[in-house]
């Protein structure tokens, strides 16, 4: 199976600046991990790749979340990384809803490191009607002023990911009015985002192709993507440090030891007397 990958275009004539990923891989990993099927894991595979566009255009060297949320329903996260980790999260209300359909109750939140280490948030309502790539449109525009198009799209047959990925194409200042039309008729007359990926089996370069139809394009840059989390025993103990030391000394003394599994990546780490008592070594 081909590896994922993003890639990154722009017009000869400065028109348009696109993106496009290729995520089936690390889209069905974070599925597996989940547990999640039918409509709840497509919707959840295609966040994680909005996820990774978004990062991709506005913060490319920062970290970029986006959560679907809905009441009484459950939350779905995207978490990706610069270098092109990416991983995911499904919490969901069993006792009322087993599944995460969209429905217009339902909000996107987007947040994206900043240069400075601070935070920009947005929240946008997601519209059925347009599903989850007209959530993110309404996102790249209410929140970030920029007029983009956007496709996303996870194909699923028997549980099973057969491909995942996507596009973000975008207006640039230099689009002449005529380009811009032309572009907006192409798109929504012709590139259903499940189609395109079915087309081209995903591949970055072939979809751009498509996506400009004759309009030539350099391509400015490709980049691996893939699934990993960030979590490690440093992070576990990091976190129980800020346990009172009574407690944790408590633990010691009874000679217990922590379990703990990450929620993202399933990984289990145990903590044992011995690691709890470098924590009590250290300052208070």
């Amino acid at each position: 199976m081909k590896k994922d990958k993003v890639m990154r275009a722009i017009t000869e004539d400065g028109a348009f600046r696109i993106i496009v990923a290729r995520t089936t891989q690390l889209v069905s990993e974070a599925i597996r991990l989940q547990e999640v099927t039918g409509e709840t894991a497509d919707l959840f595979g295609s966040l994680l790749t909005g996820t990774i566009l978004t990062r991709e255009t506005m913060a490319p060297s920062l970290r970029v979340q986006a959560f679907l949320m809905q009441e009484n329903v459950g939350t779905l996260a995207g978490d990706s990384y610069p270098g092109g980790k990416t991983r995911g999260l499904v919490s969901l209300n069993q006792k009322k809803s087993p599944h995460f359909p969209l429905s217009n109750n339902a909000i996107l939140r987007v947040t994206r490191a900043l240069p400075n280490h601070e935070l920009h948030e947005g929240i946008v309502s997601a519209n059925s009607d347009f599903g989850i790539s007209g959530s993110f449109v309404t996102y790249m525009m209410q929140s970030e002023q920029v007029e983009s198009t956007v496709g996303l799209s996870t194909i699923i047959k028997n549980d099973k990911v057969i491909a995942a990925g996507g596009f973000i194409v975008q207006l640039l200042p230099e689009a002449s009015t005529k380009s811009v039309a032309q572009m907006a008729h192409h798109l929504e007359q012709y590139y259903d985002p499940k189609e395109l990926i079915k087309e081209t089996n995903g591949e970055p370069k072939a979809m751009i192709k498509k996506l400009l139809l004759d309009i030539p394009f350099v391509i400015l840059e490709e980049s691996p993507l893939q699934f990993g989390c960030v979590c490690s025993k440093l992070r576990v103990l990091s976190a129980i440090s800020a346990l009172d030391r009574a407690e944790i000394k408590d633990m010691i003394d009874k000679k217990e030891s922590i379990e703990t599994v990450c929620d993202y990546c399933k990984t289990k780490y145990q903590i044992g007397p011995h690691q709890l008592q470098s924590l009590l070594a250290k300052p208070s």
